[in-house]
């Protein structure tokens, strides 16, 4: 039994076996059509307080979702069934995906069911009800594997790593004067999406999130921002400078936060309309 969920249990193999599960469906009375969706990502954050370690953690998570087209009376209906997998679950995830497509099939089924009788007795409202045909596209004959792009690895990358990080930017605030409460929080992580189908289709997708996020107060006037990229925990010590995603280092970053909120509680008050 797995103690947790990492992003690489998701191997060719299995997945190789899930489009084989999805392949065998293909017999199953009135389906046209399945399809799953699922992901697993795992993650470190840490957030300060006030220059002060709050909370830090190292997470996991997975969920598949599947859908199903089924056909009764030439009239096709998509059924659902969707939800997560924990890891003590995971030794059994071919289990797991075939009892989903089972109920998902049952779903469908019955809507198609329902609809052709719908459309039978009620001739113009039944004419309302949605014959649900996909147009399917031209697969990729072979599996598709598109890898994350990051510098630093998200998953390598030590928690206690993160959690001096936030240590580290929040202590820029002890040399702001005038900051009654700051919070600096980071994360970093890395996700994989698989897809498959009953035409042996199969595309692997990783991600990498990084992100950041810095809130100042001076009195009663405050100020937070958010920075962030599909990229490693680099970001935070690099920044970003890409045509259409620019910011700085996550200490420059948290340092313009201090000084704007400083410089706004100290700006007059705007004038107002009233009489």
């Amino acid at each position: 039994m797995a103690e947790r969920l990492e992003v690489t249990m998701l191997t060719e193999k299995l997945r190789e076996s899930i489009v084989a599960l999805l392949g065998v469906s293909r017999r199953w009375p009135g389906l046209a059509f399945a399809d799953l969706r699922l992901g697993i990502a795992q993650g470190k954050a840490a957030g300060a307080e006030n220059m002060a370690l709050r909370g830090a953690g190292d997470d996991y998570g997975m969920s598949v979702g599947v859908r199903v087209i089924a056909e009764h009376n030439g009239i096709h209906s998509p059924g659902y069934d969707g939800r997560p997998v924990g890891a003590e679950e995971f030794e059994n995830l071919l289990g797991i995906i075939d009892q989903m497509i089972q109920k998902a099939h049952e779903r469908a089924l019955a809507s198609a069911r329902e609809k052709s009788q719908t459309k039978s007795r009620y001739t113009d409202l039944g004419q309302s009800l949605w014959d649900m045909r996909l147009r399917y596209p031209e697969w990729p004959k072979e599996p598709v594997m598109i890898p994350a792009e990051y510098g630093e690895d998200p998953v390598s990358y030590p928690l206690e790593a993160i959690k001096n990080l936030v240590r580290n930017v929040a202590s820029l605030f002890k040399e702001a004067r005038g900051i009654n409460y700051s919070y600096v929080g980071a994360g970093t992580g890395l996700s994989r999406e698989f897809y498959a189908n009953s035409f042996g289709v199969s595309i692997t997708q990783d991600f990498a999130l990084s992100q950041a996020m810095v809130y100042a107060a001076s009195g009663d006037t405050a100020i937070y921002d958010v920075l962030g990229h599909q990229r490693g925990p680099e970001i935070f010590s690099r920044g970003i400078d890409e045509p259409y995603i620019k910011f700085p280092a996550l200490d420059n970053f948290t340092l313009g936060i201090s000084n704007d909120v400083l410089a706004l509680a100290k700006a007059p008050t705007c004038p107002t309309t009233e009489i």
